[in-house]
């Protein structure tokens, strides 16, 4: 049977210390991180229009939610978590004791989709150019608990 990612019953898991994908109606699973600098990460976004497609930020573990190898990155899988491309163009590698909350990535539904992601220290890093690259979109005072994105707007909380 091929599997698939049920992407709405996956994010809850991803407070587990491995990354997992769900198949057969979650009556199995199988591991989705080889290739990813950690098993564990936070937030994952699903994209839109490709059901095999999405998006995560690993982080160090569950003990200390930074990003992994302090190297701020977005990786993202096209064919439901067997391989692995980063795509960090734009965003803050070096030292980046940058993290996210569970809920802190949106897609927008345009015709080129919009990934966004935002941390706990405020940043709100864009890609609107299909993940080619990244820029700093806003600085909150704040965390980023959570994003959503309605039409052409992406709110935090």
């Amino acid at each position: 049977m091929e599997p698939k990612v049920y992407v709405t019953r996956l994010l809850p898991e991803m407070a587990l210390d491995q990354i997992n994908s769900l198949c057969d109606a979650a009556e199995n699973w199988f591991e989705i991180f080889k290739g990813l600098p950690s098993g564990f990460g936070f937030p994952m976004a699903a994209h839109p229009q490709e059901s095999e497609t999405f998006c995560v930020v690993p982080e160090r573990g569950d003990f200390f939610r930074v990003a992994a190898n302090r190297d701020f990155s977005v990786y993202e899988t096209s064919n439901v978590g067997r391989t692995w491309k980063k795509l960090n163009n734009g965003l803050p590698t070096k030292n980046a004791h940058l993290g996210c909350h569970r809920e802190g990535s949106a897609t927008d539904h345009l015709e080129t989709v919009g990934l966004y992601v935002g941390t706990r220290m405020g940043q709100l890093f864009s890609s609107v150019n299909e993940r080619k690259s990244w820029q700093l979109s806003a600085m909150a005072t704040a965390d980023l608990l959570r994003l959503s994105s309605y039409g052409y707007v992406i709110i935090g909380s």
